[in-house]
């Protein structure tokens, strides 16, 4: 059964997040994380999407972004999902073995500046909490850029 389709939002800020089907790892190395880093990079631009901050966990991510279209935005995650999906089913010979996230991805319209910075520091602490790194800077897997002021 096709999933039903998701209203259309507003135009705006959103903290977006997804993780591993039972929370399984989803980058297991390196390649992995770059793979996925790499298609967020490149599939943003044709999508005019603005990436604030995004931090890759080994069992899940954040990516907080600026976005026109809902729609838009939706089709911008299906193509790095079902790019890290098919890379991932390739490489670890699990062709036929489902999905590797839990569900589609979650987003959460982020109303102000203010919220905006507090959501992409949380998104940077992600490896901190998870015991990963001592310093933020030692995480490879993570992207700030500071906003001068909100698009809204």
């Amino acid at each position: 059964m096709a999933r039903i389709p998701r209203i259309n939002l507003l135009a705006g800020w959103y903290h977006c997040i997804n993780r591993g089907v039972g929370k399984n790892t989803i980058f297991f190395d390196q390649e992995d994380y770059q793979g996925f880093a790499d298609d967020v990079a490149n599939i943003a631009k044709p999508y005019s999407i603005d990436l604030a901050a995004f931090c890759l966990m080994p069992n899940h991510w954040h990516i907080v972004l600026y976005c026109n279209d809902s729609r838009l935005m939706s089709e911008f995650f299906r193509k790095i999902l079902n790019n890290h999906t098919r890379r991932h089913h390739t490489k670890y010979r699990t062709i036929g073995h489902g999905s590797i996230y839990q569900g589609r991805f979650k987003s959460f319209l982020i109303k102000d500046e203010l919220v905006l910075n507090t959501i992409c520091e949380y998104v940077l602490q992600n490896p901190l909490r998870a015991d990963l790194v001592t310093k933020i800077e030692e995480w490879p897997w993570t992207f700030y850029k500071q906003w001068g002021q909100s698009r809204d």
